[in-house]
């Protein structure tokens, strides 16, 4: 219950739905008054506190269990942005003063959450062993979902979507990088670092020949 009310009232200025309600309703509504539980349109701002309680629990679990590799950060308790680049800076570093060559590819995923197929993402999450409940929460989350454009104060007809996670949602960020997980796995995890959407491949060795060889090698495994 204390996750719950952390993840719903103590929210701070999160945007409305299309209801337009925020999250302040919810904090000077008096619960002791009938009428205060009148209002559907307050299930927007609850299904994010949703999300959110749901993303933190995923995040915890994912760690604990080992779920995701070590060098991926971004949406998880203690590895931000900071503990990623000092892992890759101390890595590099000592390389150097070995006497080594240290070379890095970056890459990104296109169009991250737009490009995530729902099928893939709860195939994923089956193989990774998530409770079964929480898989069909999710793929109701991923599936059935419709888009709609508003400019100049003109509304679109909604259009139906096939794939993709909404951004700005707080679940989307959690579920993205247990999609990609994988990515993390292949070759020398050690070697591999992941950011959201980033990710990047150390290569250390004698010569920038063998380093740019072993890259191009972890490219091609990575798009296959």
């Amino acid at each position: 219950m204390a996750q719950v009310e952390e993840s719903v009232l103590q929210a701070g200025n999160t945007a409305p739905g299309s209801d337009e309600i925020p999250t302040c309703i919810l904090k000077v509504t008096d619960w002791s008054l009938p009428r205060s539980y009148r209002p559907i349109a307050l299930l927007s701002v609850l299904g994010k506190g949703l999300e959110r309680l749901v993303a933190w629990n995923m995040a915890w679990i994912s760690i604990h269990y080992k779920v995701l590799a070590r060098q991926q950060f971004r949406a998880l308790p203690l590895r931000s942005a900071n503990d990623l680049t000092t892992c890759l800076t101390y890595d590099v570093e000592q390389a150097l003063n070995q006497g080594m060559t240290a070379s890095l590819l970056t890459l990104d995923v296109k169009s991250a959450f737009d490009a995530v197929l729902p099928g893939r993402l709860i195939r994923r999450l089956r193989e990774q062993g998530w409770p079964t409940n929480l898989i069909l929460w999710i793929a109701s989350f991923a599936t059935g979902r419709s888009v709609q454009i508003r400019l100049n104060g003109e509304i679109d007809p909604s259009t139906d979507i096939a794939c993709g996670l909404p951004q700005g949602s707080p679940v989307s960020s959690i579920l993205f990088i247990l999609y990609i997980a994988p990515l993390f796995c292949l070759g020398n995890p050690r070697n591999r670092f992941g950011y959201a959407d980033d990710a990047a491949n150390l290569a250390i060795s004698t010569s920038l020949a063998t380093n740019c060889e072993a890259l191009s090698d972890s490219l091609q495994e990575a798009l296959n």
